[in-house]
Parts: C-alpha cells; structure tokens; sequence
C-alpha cells in the first residue's frame, strides 16, 4: 500500500487537505480486474464561535475477474456545522451520505444517509450531551431505517 496526504492552513480558521491510497498485488491468486484505491478530501473552517466543515471520499473494492454484480465503489459525503452559544453550551448538526456503486446496471445503487443533531453543556467539570440520529437506508438497503438518541454524561475528577 503507498499513502499520500497533504494538508494546509493557508488561512486563519481554514484547514484543507486531500489523501490517496493505491494497493498493489493479487488476491488469492486470481486475476485482479480492479485494485482497490481510496481517497479523500475535506476543508474546514472555524470563526468565532461557528465551524463549517465538508469533506468527500472515495473507496474502489478490490474485484477480481470472476466477480459478477458486486459493489465496485462507494462514494461518500459529510457537512457538519458546529456553534458554541457560550463557554459552556454548544449546539452542531451533520449530515453524511454514501451511495455503494455496482460493478453492473442490474442492481440497483442505495444511497445510505445519516443525520444528526447535538447539543453538550458544560457546568464545572462535568459534561452532559445528548444525539438525535436518523439512518435512512441501513446497510444500503432500500427503506430500512433506524433512530437512536444517545445521552452522555462524563465527569472530570
């Protein structure tokens, strides 16, 4: 496997940057139609009490000769917007997406979307936040769906 990353600050309160993975070799011994590859890249930007980020990525399956309808690529997006009413309330919202592509047109590609809302207080040393999600699509599979809230309580000693 060889890496490449980059990533720069070119301004006060933005951060950007991209990554590439490529694997090289067979799998199992078989002839390799596709070698699997990733990439990525995000920008993010913080001023005063408000953060905007967004970031897109890439990952390409491994797929050998012999293999017929199985997911070729998945392509996968994320927005979050995070803002700190005040030294101890803060308040965010994302919202992520990832679509897996077959390698034919017989089946169907599902789009998988997750959205959350977020809010932590903090009083002292003790921290108390609550997560609001919804999962359209679980496992790319069409219509089914799922919510979860979480509560988290943590305590500096």
């Amino acid at each position: 496997m060889t890496a490449y990353q980059i990533s720069a600050a070119p301004i006060d309160g933005l951060n950007i940057g991209a990554s590439y993975e490529e694997y090289d070799g067979v799998v199992g011994g078989t002839v390799i139609a596709q070698q699997p590859e990733s990439g990525s890249w995000y920008a993010k930007y913080a001023y005063g009490p408000a953060t905007v980020a967004y970031g897109q990525a890439w990952r390409a399956e491994a797929l050998t000769t012999n293999n017929s309808d199985l997911i070729e690529y998945f392509a996968n997006n994320k927005l979050s917007v995070a803002f700190n009413v005040n030294e101890s309330l803060s308040v965010s919202y994302s919202e992520e997406k990832s679509t897996a592509h077959h390698k034919t047109a017989a089946t169907t590609d599902v789009e998988l979307k997750s959205t959350s809302i977020a809010g932590a207080y903090t009083m002292g040393g003790m921290t108390f936040a609550v997560a609001l999600m919804d999962h359209e699509n679980v496992g790319y599979a069409a219509n089914v769906d799922a919510s979860n809230t979480v509560f988290n309580v943590s305590m500096a000693f």
